[in-house]
């Protein structure tokens, strides 16, 4: 207690020093009065900066459900993207097969035109005699190959024959004359 005695003693001899007692007087309860006051507003500040912890706690608490919201929709939106693309896979793998079914197709299908375009199909009727009405006319037929092959009917006898080049008279009544000379049929 000496000591604390002591100590305001020297601190106001040391205070008071070239001052008129009033002026010390007034100094001092200035002095007194602005630590009174700042004392005073240890609690108000105390006060501000727990609210300033709580609201940014409060802040903080708010940004933390913000982030697990964001973080929650986040992981809704993999997940979706996930199936997404397991979706996809599957449209690839259906496309794989569908695409391996059309191959084996088109493959079959060029399997039937090969075997079809071995066929001889008639790709021309000739009348090398012109038309004579109410008689039977011999026809020649040209091939899809080239080939030239009459045909006359009389009665109920049909003839096929297939002409090489060369010089020829029809067999039906008209007896007209043609040649056939390098897959061309000539009057």
């Amino acid at each position: 207690m000496m000591k604390n005695l002591l100590l305001i003693t020297t601190l106001i001899t040391l205070a008071s020093c070239g001052k008129t007692p009033e002026k010390f007087a007034h100094n001092l309860v200035k002095d007194l009065g602005q630590g009174i006051e700042a004392l005073g507003q240890v609690p108000r500040n105390i006060g501000r900066a727990t609210l300033a912890i709580d609201s940014d706690k409060a802040d903080s608490d708010k940004a933390d459900k913000e982030l697990n919201k964001d973080l929650n929709n986040l992981k809704d939106e993999v997940d979706s993207i996930k199936l997404d693309i397991t979706y996809l896979y599957s449209l690839v793998d259906n496309l794989d097969h569908d695409q391996d079914d059309l191959s084996q197709e088109v493959a079959m299908l060029t399997a039937r035109v090969a075997e079809l375009e071995s066929y001889e199909n008639i790709v021309e009727f000739i009348d090398p005699c012109g038309d004579y009405p109410n008689h039977f006319d011999e026809i020649i037929f040209k091939t899809s190959s080239g080939k030239f092959v009459a045909y006359f009917k009389s009665g109920s006898n049909e003839f096929l024959a297939e002409l090489p080049n060369g010089n020829f008279r029809t067999s039906d009544k008209q007896k007209c004359d043609f040649r056939i000379e390098n897959g061309e049929l000539l009057d």
